[in-house]
């Protein structure tokens, strides 16, 4: 009888699944592009491009020609997806971001391929700081949005007063 009470709500909103794979999307997405030879990732670009039958001149000069752009992209939405993976701990998701940023930069000395650059690293580090700075700006919309969610919804979540007095009364029956 006490298991009826343990079961979460039907309100119970979570996007920390989606927010765990795209970090490890992202990661695996990192790594590939730290290794691959630089002509090489250029040509995914273009053939992405290709398959996904852009046109505009900005997208082709933005993917072929701005790889420092990537660099803050693809670092900031690591570090989004951490942000929203771990809650309660941004310091964390932002070490580790930082950490894996120096760390591939670092590795890419080993690559014969590839090189090691510090405006590599900047860009790498200028997007994660991006990315909290925006999660911590947009934290409050995001609880608005929550709450309205969670206000609108069927049956309103549960209080913990409310669930041990259903535990009482069927366990007193």
């Amino acid at each position: 009888m006490k298991a009826i009470a343990a079961f979460p709500s039907e309100t119970t909103l979570s996007l920390k699944p989606l927010a765990v794979l795209m970090c490890t999307g992202m990661a695996v997405i990192i790594a590939l592009l730290c290794c691959a030879p630089e002509s090489m990732v250029k040509d995914w670009g273009v053939n992405l491009l290709l398959a996904l039958e852009v046109e505009a001149p900005v997208v082709w000069f933005l993917v072929l020609d701005s790889p420092d752009l990537w660099h803050v992209i693809v670092f900031g939405m690591l570090t989004l997806g951490l942000l929203i993976a771990i809650p309660g701990r941004p310091h964390l998701c932002v070490n580790t971001a930082m950490l894996l940023g120096v760390f591939l930069e670092a590795a890419q000395m080993f690559v014969p391929s590839r090189t090691a650059g510090f405006g590599d690293l900047l860009y790498n580090l200028a997007g994660v700081s991006l990315a909290f700075f925006l999660f911590q700006a947009l934290k409050p919309l995001f609880k608005s949005i929550l709450n309205f969610v969670i206000k609108t919804s069927h049956r309103p979540p549960r209080s913990r007063h409310r669930q041990h007095r259903a535990v009482l009364f069927l366990r007193n029956r």
